[in-house]
């Protein structure tokens, strides 16, 4: 069974991670005809992210919004908005993918199982991705077009079409990237409810619970990121002071609530198997005491050394933890939390060294 297992593991493992049933159909196989191209994704991103931002200084220095070679930091970054969500929505894709994964490893799914599971997971029904898109991307008219260009006058007046982009394409997939991760959650929660919980292989937990924080994690880089670079002079006033909070409140609770009832069924286990060895101790020294009083010591070293065993066991049970995470997990979460401060001390430093605007 253990082979039969791991042979189903590793054909998973070589299945493509975009094939269907993954839902939307359209959405996948965009991606797998990125995928297929001869440039790996990473350096088509950062092409798309490069000449978009050079594309951009040129009209603005021969049209005069600029002095020559000075660099104005929206401008810079139009390119990244335009790829920046649909690179996430594939990172999701990827590391969820990996996650169960490694939660099923050993656990006897067959690979037909494990793939459904998969598929259902990283999928979204095609009427709920076509309107999230289109209700994201009409937000993101709305924000350049009352909002945007107000703020950021050299917005709309180079490459506005590359500007109007960035925000079709980061909003459109905020909304399906967001409630994408809602329902992941959601079957987080499910996925643990279903299994028998074991405080000494905490291996599936913890792969679930590093995904939950990834994608804490992925919206407070994203959101602080967001503000942080367009909106910079936001972060202090009072409405920037609030929507921090709320961010932070949401990315907690995405991280948190899928994890609650694991922890409660580790700690009823932990105290289950802590009540167990207590009567287990309880008897032997019953049978210390009993041996004793009729002055039958033959057996009292092998009580003795019992004693100590259960007493042992006792103590390493008890610095189990019953929160379903590891250390590092909750400290990379509130990482992100150091973004504003560090794009407001890049953009002083960029200012002085290289004339940023």
């Amino acid at each position: 069974m253990a082979a039969e297992t791991k042979r189903s593991a590793k054909s998973v493992r070589s299945t493509s991670t975009w094939a269907p049933p993954y839902r939307p159909l359209w959405v996948y196989r965009f991606f797998a005809f990125i995928r297929r191209l001869p440039i790996p994704g990473w350096l088509l991103v950062t092409l798309i992210i490069v000449l978009v931002g050079v594309a951009n200084h040129l009209v603005a220095w021969q049209q005069g919004y600029l002095p020559y070679w000075t660099i104005n930091g929206y401008l810079t970054t139009v390119g990244l908005y335009i790829v920046l969500m649909p690179a996430v929505w594939a990172f999701l894709v990827e590391r969820a993918h990996r996650t169960l994964l490694e939660f099923f490893e050993g656990r006897g799914k067959s690979r037909a199982e494990v793939q459904a599971i998969v598929s259902d997971f990283n999928s979204l029904p095609d009427w709920a991705m076509g309107g999230l898109l289109a209700l994201g991307a009409l937000q993101g008219y709305l924000v350049f077009t009352n909002m945007t260009i107000f703020m950021i006058p050299i917005s709309g007046q180079v490459l506005p079409s590359l500007s109007l982009l960035s925000w079709l394409s980061t909003n459109g997939f905020i909304y399906a990237v967001t409630v994408r991760a809602v329902r992941q959650l959601g079957l987080i929660k499910r996925l643990f409810s279903k299994m028998e919980v074991d405080i000494f292989n905490r291996r599936p937990i913890y792969a679930l619970s590093r995904y939950a924080s990834l994608v804490s994690i992925v919206a407070l880089v994203v959101t602080y990121g967001l503000q942080s670079i367009v909106f910079p002079s936001m972060l202090l006033t009072p409405f920037g002071i609030v929507l921090q909070i709320l961010i932070l409140i949401l990315a907690l609770a995405l991280f948190l609530i899928p994890l609650v009832d694991i922890n409660r069924a580790m700690r009823n286990a932990k105290e289950s198997l802590l009540a167990e060895m207590g009567k287990d101790l309880k008897d032997v020294q019953a049978r210390v005491h009993q041996s004793v009083a009729q002055k039958n010591l033959a057996n009292i070293s092998d009580l003795k050394t019992a004693v100590g065993v259960l007493k042992e066991e006792m103590d390493i049970v008890q610095k189990i933890s019953p929160w379903p995470w590891q250390g590092e997990t909750l400290r990379n979460l509130f990482v992100p939390l150091l973004i504003p401060i560090l794009v407001f001390l890049m953009q002083r430093f960029l200012s002085g060294m290289l004339g940023l605007q």
